[in-house]
């Protein structure tokens, strides 16, 4: 079972916590590409692949996989069913089995016998859309960072959408009971797409602008290996020691990884250049923890620990290059010397932008001694061009985000002040000596000198 976020938020207290947002309107075009799919009530859905930057690393399996996401048919080439396994009230999509139609697969213990393909989310409970897809978007500016999942907007026939809510209500009734919180959640979804344009304040969060579709962000799912089938990072998790002890202090002041992030200590101090499965292991957690801390500072995440995947990569060296790749035969292995590692994935990524920011109130970018020298240029790449008109349309037309998401009150910063905050942060540590750019895999195992050109 997917772990369970310790938080519930009421859903009319989320949204009152919402900003006011531009509807969504069929008409309007936007993004990279707008995929128009045929429904049983006549509108078609619509699946929005968001620009791709310029400047961001995204790869051939990206434009596949949001190809794939936009050519899912609910009821024809995909099978939809209500999430009932954690509190978010998400939708997942399944493939359907030789054999098998979509509504037999529906009907079958909630698509039991399909395979998850996708996920549907929207803007309710601690769910926002805009920071499903920015941090998609956010990820390939800095390089890949985080591994963080292809995803794209997508709208819901809203008859459909009532139609899955209320088998989620029957099924929660019957194995939770009405006093469990995915019951509860789901409830209120069925509420709010019920009433539609009454919920006049926040209709824009949810709704198309003619209340007949809903919309939220589309992720695709891939199979990764992992160990006996269970993706939870623990490693980059701690428990709270003691009573009020938040996630966020117990990881800063106690994990492992993060002390070592956080030391002043020379890299190869703290971990061999000996190449090795347990050495690589060491250098690419301090990487991937030093990536998800600027990922999260940004986008405001507030239900990030606890909340880490990882899959299995074979790493090895290249031209004093490191290289991970998924599969690998066995005389590769043997010939390349490659190791067998755990890769964090960031794919849980929908509490953020208007949410408590976890990473910042703990201060752990400012703790931060030590980080990948790609990840620190690509973010001073991106504060010099984050007020071009490419990259301002792009995360509000594209990603949805609303002006005060983007650009913050005067109260607090949006995430174009996080995206300079946290250059300010890491370029003042790494001219005063504090902020190491030592995490190159490559350059640690290979031998050649790291650079620390603090400047862009």
């Amino acid at each position: 079972m997917k772990k369970v976020t310790q938080s519930f938020l009421a859903f009319a207290t989320v949204l009152s916590a919402m900003p006011a947002s531009a509807t969504l309107s069929p008409s309007v075009q936007r993004g990279e590409k707008v995929v128009q799919i045929p429904t049983r009530n006549g509108a078609p859905e619509l699946c929005v692949i968001p620009t791709h930057l310029s400047g961001g690393t995204y790869t051939s399996d990206d434009f596949a996989l949001e190809n794939d996401l936009c050519s899912m048919q609910p009821g024809v080439n995909a099978a939809t069913c209500p999430k009932v396994y954690s509190t978010n009230p998400g939708v997942d999509w399944y493939s359907i089995p030789a054999g098998m139609t979509a509504q037999s697969v529906e009907m079958n213990n909630n698509c039991d016998a399909g395979k998850k393909i996708a996920k549907y989310k929207l803007s309710v409970s601690c769910s926002y859309t805009p920071s499903i897809i920015g941090y998609y978007h956010l990820s390939r500016l800095l390089g890949g960072a985080g591994r963080v999942p292809v995803a794209v907007l997508r709208t819901m026939d809203l008859e459909r959408h009532k139609d899955i809510a209320n088998r989620a209500i029957r099924i929660a009734e019957k194995t939770e009971g009405r006093d469990a919180i995915i019951y509860k959640t789901w409830s209120s979804v069925v509420n709010f797409l019920n009433r539609g344009s009454l919920f006049a304040k926040f209709k824009d969060q949810i709704f198309t602008d003619n209340i007949d579709q809903s919309y939220g962000a589309m992720i695709r799912m891939v199979k990764e290996r992992s160990i006996n089938d269970k993706d939870f990072y623990g490693e980059m998790f701690s428990k709270p020691a003691k009573a009020g002890e938040s996630r966020g202090a117990a990881f800063r002041d106690r994990n492992p990884i993060f002390q070592k992030v956080k030391s002043a200590s020379p890299v190869s101090s703290l971990v061999p250049t000996q190449w090795s499965k347990d050495n690589v292991q060491a250098i690419l957690q301090m990487k991937d923890a030093s990536d998800m801390i600027v990922l999260d500072h940004i986008m405001k995440q507030q239900d990030r620990f606890g909340n880490v995947d990882y899959a299995l990569r074979w790493a090895y060296l290249e031209n004093g290059q490191l290289q991970l790749v998924k599969d690998m035969s066995a005389a590769d292995v043997a010939a390349k010397r490659a190791v067998e590692v755990k890769a964090m994935l960031m794919r849980d990524n929908d509490c953020g932008v208007t949410k408590t920011n976890v990473a910042r109130d703990e201060g752990l970018l400012s703790r931060v001694s030590h980080m990948d020298p790609v990840t620190y240029k690509r973010l001073l790449q991106l504060n010099a061009t984050a007020d071009t008109p490419e990259i301002q349309q792009a995360f509000k037309q594209g990603m949805m985000m609303t002006s005060v998401d983007w650009s913050g009150t005067s109260k607090a910063p949006g995430v174009r002040g996080l995206i300079a905050e946290a250059t300010k942060i890491l370029q003042s540590r790494c001219r005063s000596g504090q902020l190491k750019l030592d995490l190159d895999l490559g350059a640690h195992f290979s031998g050649r000198q790291v650079q620390q050109n603090c400047e862009l």
